[in-house]
Parts: C-alpha cells; structure tokens; sequence
C-alpha cells in the first residue's frame, strides 16, 4: 500500500514539474510562465510565425530596402530623361462614301486580325523610313549615335569609330525611331494611340504627328496605285467584253433571221403570243359551255319534278324573271285569300274553290314560262358548244405548227441568254472603270487623325516615384531573400521549441544576458563584502568569496531581476523533482566552452544557499577553473588537492557571508592531464559521499563535454546534469556530438536552459505578450 502511494506522488510530481515549469512554449512570452502539456496542431498558415520572421528580419529587410531606393533614386537622377508625345488615329469601319456606289478596291468591315495588321504596318520600317527622309533625322545625332548617360559616354569614347555612310546613318535612324515608337489599341475600339518617346518634347510630338501623316499618306498611296492597276485591267475587259457582246447580238439575229422568228418586242414571238390568247379563249369558251349546260340541266330538272311550284324557288334564274316573278307573286296572293277564305267559310265554299282553281291556272302559267326559258338555254349551250369546238381546233393546228419551231426556240434562248450575260457584264464593267477613274483622282483613306500630338509638359522617363516604389520592393524582396538564406543557414539553437524537439531536452528557463551593474551597486556590494571580509579575518572563521564585478553572484544582488527570475525557475524544477527522486550532486554542463555553465553554477548555488539550504558550489573544471579565477582567485588549495590528501576539506573551502554558500575551488595553478582519472577516482566518490552529510545541495561546475571527459568520468556519483546552451550560438552539430559523448549517462539530464538570451531579439524570433513584468522583472534588468 505504502509503494502504490509512492509511486502515484512520483507519477503527479513528476508531470506538474515538466508540463508545469517549462518556462516557454509557442503562445507565451516569459521563460517563467507555464505552458500547456500539448502543442496545438497547426491549421493552414502560422500568422504568428510569418510575423516573427518579418519581426526578425526587419534590420536586414530595411538596410536592402534603403538601399534599393537609394540606387533607383541615383538611376533617376542620373539618367537622361525622355518626353512621350502621343497621337490618336482611328481606323473608320464606316468609312466617308463620296460616291454613291461601292469602291473598286472591296473595304469590309475590320476584325482584330486587320486592326493588329494596320499596326504592324505603322511599325514598318516603310514607314519609319519615311518619317526619317521627311524630317533629316539621319542627321540628328540621337538618331544616328543613340542615346547615352554621363556614364556610357565616358566609356564609349575611347572606342569611337570613323564617320558612318549615310545608308548607315539612315538604317540607324530608322532603327532608333522604330525603337522609340509604341502602338497600342485602345481596347476594344477602332482607335490607335501611337507614342514617340524622345529627349526633346517638341522633337517627340513632331514624329509623333509625322508618323501619323506618313501612314494616311502611305494608305491614300496604296488605294491610289490599286485603284490606277484596277482602272488598267478594266480597260482591257471592257474592250474584251465589247467585242463578245457584239458578236452574240449578231447570232442572235441571224438564228431569227434564218429560222422566221418574229419578235414583237418584250412578248416574245407572235407564234407564241397567238398560242396564248387561243389557249385563253378556248379556258373561257370551256368554262362557258359548261355554265350554260348547268343552268339548262337545272331547268330541266326543275320541270320533271312531281311538285313545279315547291323547286321553283330554287332555280336562280326564275328569280331574274319579272314573268316568273309576277307570277309567282299572284300565286303567293291567292294561296293567302285562299287560305283565309277555307278557314272562315271551309274548303267546300264556292269562293274557297274558284281562288283553287285560279292557283292552278299560275301554277300552268309559271310552267309555259319556265319551258320557254329552258328552250333559250337549250339555244344558247348549243352556239357555246359550237365556239369551243371552233376554238380548240385552231388551237391543235398553232401546237403543231409550234411543236415545228420548238428546236428553233430552244437555240434562240441560249443565244440571247449568252447575248445578254455579256452585255450586263459589259454594262457592270463600264460602270466599275467609271469609278476607278473617279477615285483615281480623289481617293479617300479610312484611317484619320483624331488627336494631333502636343509638346509633353512632363517627362515620362526616369519616373521617380515608381523607381523608387520599385527599388524599395525590388530590396525588400532582396532582403527578405538574404534573411531566408540567414536562417536556413543558421544551425544555432534559438527557441526552446528547437531544444525540446530536436534533441528531447526540456527547457527549464531561458536566462537573458547579464547587463553591467550601476557603479553605485557595484560599490554597496564591494563595501558590504569588504567590512564583513574584514570581521571574518579578525575572526580566522572563513575566507570570503570574491567576485570583482559581481556576475557570479547577481542573482543575490539583484533578486527582483529577470535573471535571477529565470534561475528561480530552474531552482524550483530541481526542488519538486527532489521529492522523487535523490537531487543532491547537480552537474552543470555545456556543450562548449563560454556558453556561461560557470556562471549559472554560481548564480544558482546562490539561490539555493540564500533560501536556506546547506549548499556547496564546487568548481570541477580543473582544466579551466573560470569559476575559482571569479571567486577565489587567491586560492591555492582546492578539489585537486582535497582529491590528493594534500589538505582537508574545510582548509580548502570558501564562503559567502551574505548567504552561506560554501564554494570549493579548483585548486588548480597549473595544467595537468590526469584530471578525468581525478574525477572518477575513489577518493573523489568518498569526497562526495562525505559531504552529502553535511550539504543538501551540491553544485557541480564540470568542464564542457566537447573540451573533456571528466564530466562522464564523474557522471555515475551525480544525480541529475543541466545543460547549459548559449542562445544563438551553440551550434545543433556541436551539441548533438556533446550528447552523444553523454549517452551513457544521457537519462540524468533533467533539463536544459538557454543561457544570454537578448530579450529583445527573442521577440523578433518568438512570439511574446511580454507577460513577465507580474514576476516584477522588466526588460532593462
């Protein structure tokens, strides 16, 4: 029950001194501050990394951005300014119809492939050449010699050639001109904007305008030499097509001629014109034999009905009749007397009778009548069905006679069609040549000048404000490229992140670099030592530790400081690992020399002693024993000699009256080499044994791992080593080779602290909410 019980205070004491006291993680700003047990996973971009790195690299990032200002502003002011002068011309898909018809030459409407050619056709040397001819630029010597700085010219002269023929005076003109000449489409418009940058600003507006003219003239002399080849090659047509047209005509007539073909003018020929007036005829001779046939066949049917008087309604001829008409009105009168005569006095009545009888006479009267009108049409279908026939006889004899000239018809037909294709091909021609020679002596140019160039007021190279908008970036990119290549060099330990991960190490502090102390300090401090040095060698009790500028013991003198903050932590961590497990002999480590072990064994010892502890600081370095120089630089008996027999161990040790630590020097005034056989020799464990009894702390200041191996000679008798690592400097190579060295006893390392740190080159490295000031620590102390 008892060991279950210490095993769970070990397991919780342990785990509350690592996740409790590491004194820096990503998300805190003080060494002394705790952290959580667990790093957060990082999600998408580290914000806080990316501006640790700005942070970090500022000094770098701001030398090279000054630095690429200060060039693009010398580039400015030494190079030689340039004035762009700039004209508009549009290209008129519309285009200015002087004369009604279409031009010869065909103009369509323009697409982007035809615009970016009427470009590259401004761009031409043809045009270029001509501009150079115009205005004598091959006697300009920023044409012919080019433009050069103060600089170039001094280099160029000693290399000047001989005078330049003018076809190479010339050429070089126009290459210059072509050079110094930009063409651009204003989006998607028909508009071009041509620019000449040159020296002089008048001298760039006048090409500028000069470039403009010489391509309207170039496009008027275009149209005028294809206009003048058209005009040509019509000429020739026409007379050709003349004399076609004349020999077709002359067929024509000769086949009418030969064939006795009558024309009568736009009705064609009169066999053909009598063909179609008897067709018509015999249409309406037809439809009129049928007509009357129908109304005959109509009376005839009304006569044979059993009831005359009921159709007699229908016949549309009777109606037409005033016989008929009356008749049937009268019949219509007495059927109504007849009607109220039967209903009054009844059917048998003598006036009911003779109004009957008068009725039939009607009835007889309307048949005579209807029968003398059936022998009209009777008469009548006979005359047309006598004239259809007439009619449809003379008819078959003009087919036949037709059916004779057909063939001749069919060749009369293709002659005149040949006959007048060529003389509508002819008339087209005449007409075309017509216009060409208009437009021969007034041709007309699509593209105009829609705005003139104008003297620049400014110049528009070297601008000064985007030069140097861009040397500043252009350095800062620099910058920013030299910092990366900084730190993907750097090798150096410079986070506790660094320490933990790369080589399972905690980081108990970070330990900021020790600033000088005021003077006046300085003083209190001598003076305290100095009286109370004073009483003690009256008294023959003890020799006093001294430290001249009071490093070794800063954490005593200035309690409140950052410093002695940072080694509270690490003394705290070694004071709940103690309840665990034995934390008596403490080594102090470093990979190198100078990373300060010496001076984080002293300052830490003093912790220990002022809080009331028994604690022994003891200087195991016996190869460079920096620590007895520090604080005991009299000192002629020491470890060494203790080791040997030569003294005891209470003639040979030193102390602070201030707070009681016992310090044991080194004893060294001489190299030796024997000093890892001293370390791990017998005595030196029976030393150590002893003084277990008598110290609860004993400090050990052991030479560096990669100088000697004492450290591992005396590493089975300590209980636990810190290593001390030189922020930024310590390389990961050195101390990874330091641990190896250390493997065997690689488990007693309980921790590490990165030792001169610069406070405030951590935050351009670390991010930091400068959390520390609740310790009553402060970044100048």
């Amino acid at each position: 029950m008892r060991g279950r019980l210490q095993q769970r205070l070990k397991g919780r004491t342990a785990k509350a001194g690592i996740y409790m006291l590491r004194r820096i993680d990503v998300g805190t700003s003080d060494p002394n501050m705790p952290t959580s047990g667990h790093d957060p996973l990082p999600t998408g971009i580290d914000l806080s990394k990316l501006v640790t790195f700005i942070k970090a690299s500022r000094r770098i990032v701001i030398c090279w951005t000054i630095t690429g200002l200060a060039l693009a502003l010398v580039y400015a002011l030494t190079a030689v300014p340039e004035y762009t002068a700039l004209a508009s011309v549009i290209l008129d898909a519309r285009k200015i119809q002087v004369f009604k018809d279409a031009p010869v030459v065909g103009d369509n409407a323009m697409d982007a492939a035809q615009i970016e050619n009427q470009v590259e056709i401004i761009r031409s040397e043809t045009i270029a050449r001509s501009v150079v001819r115009e205005l004598k630029l091959s006697d300009d010597p920023e044409f012919v010699d080019g433009r050069r700085g103060v600089v170039m010219t001094l280099l160029w002269a000693p290399f000047g050639i001989g005078e330049k023929s003018d076809q190479e005076r010339e050429r070089a003109a126009v290459r210059t001109l072509r050079n110094n000449l930009g063409i651009r489409r204003l989006g998607v418009t028909y508009v071009l904007e041509i620019s000449y940058r040159s020296t002089d600003p008048e001298k760039a507006a006048r090409i500028a305008n000069a470039i403009v003219d010489a391509y309207v003239v170039d496009q008027l002399d275009t149209k005028y030499q294809a206009t003048k080849r058209a005009s040509s090659w019509l000429q020739e047509r026409i007379e050709e097509l003349r004399n076609q047209s004349d020999s077709a005509a002359r067929a024509v007539q000769e086949f009418k001629t030969k064939n006795d073909l009558v024309d009568i003018g736009n009705r064609g020929l009169v066999s053909d014109q009598q063909l179609q007036e008897f067709n018509s005829q015999l249409i309406i001779a037809t439809s009129h034999t049928a007509e009357m046939r129908a109304r005959l066949e109509r009376v005839e049917d009304v006569l044979r009905a059993p009831a005359p008087d009921e159709a007699l309604g229908t016949v549309s001829e009777t109606l037409t009749s005033p016989v008929i008409l009356r008749l049937r009105q009268q019949y219509l009168d007495v059927r109504k007397r007849e009607a109220d005569v039967s209903l009054k006095y009844g059917r048998q009545h003598l006036a009911a009778v003779n109004l009957r009888n008068e009725m039939l006479e009607l009835q007889r009267s309307v048949l005579n009548e209807l029968r003398r009108i059936a022998d009209s049409y009777r008469s009548d279908y006979e005359i047309a069905k006598s004239r259809e026939v007439s009619i449809k006889t003379s008819l078959q004899a003009l087919v036949k006679q037709a059916d004779t000239t057909g063939q001749a018809q069919i060749s009369l037909k293709a002659l005149e069609s040949a006959a007048n294709t060529y003389r509508f091909i002819l008339d087209n021609f005449l007409q075309k040549y017509t216009e060409a020679v208009q437009q021969q002596s007034f041709p007309i140019s699509y593209a105009r000048l829609i705005t003139p160039a104008e003297t620049p007021l400014s110049k528009s190279f070297p601008k000064t404000t985007l030069l140097a908008l861009l040397g500043m970036i252009v350095g800062a990119t620099c910058g920013v490229a030299h910092s990366m290549v900084i730190r993907s060099l750097d090798r150096t330990i410079r986070t506790p992140r660094e320490l933990e991960e790369k080589f399972g190490i905690d980081c108990l502090s970070l330990i900021p670099v020790i600033s000088p102390m005021p003077a006046q300090i300085q003083e209190i401090g001598q003076l305290r030592r100095t009286m109370v040095g004073k009483g003690a060698s009256s008294a023959l009790l003890f020799r006093p530790i001294q430290d001249s500028n009071s490093t070794m013991r800063r954490s005593v003198i200035e309690p409140l400081s950052r410093f002695a903050e940072s080694l509270r932590s690490v003394k705290t961590f070694i004071d709940l690992t103690a309840i665990t497990r034995s934390m008596k002999y403490i080594g102090i480590l470093s990979a190198l020399p100078g990373e300060g072990k010496s001076t984080v064994a002293a300052n830490l010892a003093s912790l220990f002693a002022n809080g009331g502890a028994k604690t022994l600081l003891l200087d195991g370095d016996l190869r460079n024993p920096g620590l007895s120089q520090h604080l005991a630089p009299q000192a002629v008996r020491g470890l060494q000699q203790v080791i040997r027999g030569a003294v005891t161990l209470d003639a040979a040790l030193w102390s602070d009256p201030n707070t009681g630590l016992k310090f044991l020097p080194a004893g060294v005034t001489g190299r030796i080499t024997d000093s890892a056989d001293l370390m791990g020799s017998e005595r030196t464990k029976s030393i150590l044994r002893s003084l277990s009894e008598r110290f609860d702390y004993i400090i050990i200041d052991l030479p560096p791992l990669g100088a000697a191996v004492d450290a591992r000679a005396i590493s089975p008798q300590i209980d636990g080593f810190i290593m001390v690592v030189e922020w930024c400097r310590t390389r990961e190579d050195a101390l990874r080779e330091a641990l190896t060295a250390m493997e065997m006893a690689k488990e007693k390392i309980i921790g590490g602290v990165l030792n001169k740190v610069n406070y405030s080159e951590l935050n351009n490295i670390y991010y930091h909410n400068k959390s520390y000031d609740r310790y009553g620590g402060s970044p100048e102390s």
